[in-house]
């Protein structure tokens, strides 16, 4: 058995929900102690560090649910067809899909799984399915083990859903194996009894998860700096909803899916707006992700114009003086700012990144990203379109809003657009279902939302229409006879 590292190191702990009381005093205790033991994962020192800093809560849950992943096999096995189908794919290309084909049609086999613990990124919870588990074990023989192999499991999960990675895919037939290494490298590491079970365990599964005691076993056999825990540490950079680990059944590896920071994925090229100079695009159809490099400041570039057209094209932009147009055949996923991306304030680019969320390379020196918002390092201030003193427009869920620099919200993403700067009465015009209506900067509602249109006068009153009448109001919406 593996020596555990003994490090000097403030226990802190979890707290677990059980409401149901499904989970023995016992077993609560230890998964909380389990938790608190050093581990060593980038800056996290333990499983209730991560959870901790990333406000990760665990329950235990009643019920037995099962995941069907029929819909995302169909989709990745035509992807991979589609590689194969392509005349211009590399002969080291067509034998990754062949690989690839294989392991999905046996992945096929057993489509419908039940869960004994899941990971909800959107509310930051991991749930644990203790009666899946009895069920599992035909009583509770092994449910200490299970507990516990599956909090790690799960936990790995949010580290890779950590801050700056949350806006990349999840790539199933590398993160599920991954989250499985990591939580067998877990138990090697503090020296667990549960270790050799575990091994067992994740080897005997008919899916891709068993791949994660292969990336074990190559972990023992390396020489240290080990390549396979940089890459559990690293994770999600630059990949896509269909990569996959290729095992080589000849010599029983697993080689790890090619990450690049630089986004040039897949045989994707850039197109470039001017030339051989940057700045430059490229559009990933299968993750509808956009990634952007190079200077799109305003006071070098803006007279461009590129009206690129052709349908065998998957994204066009539409550039000019005025505005810039982005167009893809789906909707638009996520953005990616690459390496060497930056901007000017005030540039049309502004609106595009408002609506979107936002990744930036690791290696950007000029952007980072706050709350899946692109932030200049220079001055601390967001990549929106500025609408007043310290305040931004943005949109969420197709609905816009008003932030302030901190990113605190002032008005609430819940109108069709905004139009416009706040005005000399602190007012700016919005929109709902093609009517307007004018919100004061604590997020009020001064002028309902309910005239077809309203114009501001050089006095500082509206002309407004309703009910095809044209009339004047004052700021706060009051009738001017």
């Amino acid at each position: 058995m593996n020596t555990p590292i003994q490090e000097p190191t403030e226990r802190i702990g979890i707290t677990i929900v059980d409401d149901n009381g499904l989970c023995s005093s016992s077993q609560i205790k230890l998964l909380q102690n389990c938790a608190s033991l050093y581990f060593m994962l980038e800056e996290y020192k333990s499983l209730a560090d991560i959870l901790n800093s990333l406000g990760v809560k665990v329950c235990i849950c009643k019920g037995i649910i099962e995941h069907d992943n029929s819909d995302f096999l169909k989709e990745t096995e035509d992807f991979w067809r589609s590689v194969l189908g392509n005349p211009d794919a590399s002969e080291e290309e067509r034998h990754e899909g062949e690989i690839n084909l294989y392991t999905i049609r046996q992945e096929c086999e057993c489509p419908k799984t039940l869960l004994r613990g899941r990971y909800l990124s959107n509310e930051k919870t991991i749930e644990l399915f203790p009666e899946e588990m009895m069920a599992e074990t035909e009583g509770a023989e092994h449910m200490e083990e299970l507990l516990v192999s599956t909090l790690v499991h799960e936990t790995m999960h949010a580290y890779f859903n950590r801050p700056g990675h949350e806006g990349y895919p999840y790539a199933y037939f590398v993160e599920e194996p991954l989250a499985e290494f990591g939580m067998l490298l877990y138990l090697y590491k503090t020296g667990s009894c549960f270790y050799k079970w575990a091994y067992n365990d994740v080897a005997g599964k008919k899916s891709c998860y068993h791949h994660g005691a292969q990336l074990m076993d190559q972990y023992i056999a390396e020489d240290f700096p080990s390549a396979i825990k940089q890459y559990l540490v690293e994770y999600k950079i630059g990949l896509d909803q269909y990569a996959m680990l290729s095992f080589n059944y000849n010599d029983k590896t697993v080689t790890l899916p090619k990450r690049n920071t630089s986004i040039a994925i897949n045989g994707l090229q850039w197109k470039n707006i001017l030339g051989d100079n940057p700045p430059r695009y490229c559009y990933d159809k299968a993750t509808n992700t956009l990634y952007l490099d190079g200077d799109w400041s305003r006071g070098r570039h803006h007279n461009w114009e590129m009206r690129d057209r052709r349908m065998n094209n998957d994204a066009y932009f539409m550039i000019d003086h005025w505005y810039v147009d982005f167009h893809c055949p789906s909707k638009l996923s996520r953005i990616y700012l690459a390496d060497n991306f930056t901007i000017s304030r005030h540039h049309q680019l502004e609106d595009l990144l408002s609506e979107h969320t936002i990744t930036v390379s690791p290696a950007n020196k000029n952007i980072t990203i706050v709350k899946g918002v692109a932030i200049f390092k220079q001055d601390n201030t967001p990549v929106l379109r500025e609408c007043g003193d310290g305040l931004y427009k943005i949109c969420r869920n197709g609905k816009w809003g008003v932030v302030d620099t901190q990113l605190t919200q002032i008005v609430p993403c819940k109108y069709d657009s905004i139009w416009g700067d706040f005005d000399k009465n602190d007012l700016i015009e919005v929109r709902n279902n093609s009517l307007h209506g004018l919100v004061n900067k604590n997020g009020e509602e001064q002028v309902p939302v309910k005239y077809t249109d309203i114009d501001e006068n050089d006095d500082g009153t509206y002309t407004v229409k309703q009910d095809g009448k044209e009339f004047k109001i004052d700021k706060f919406g009051n009738k001017i006879e």
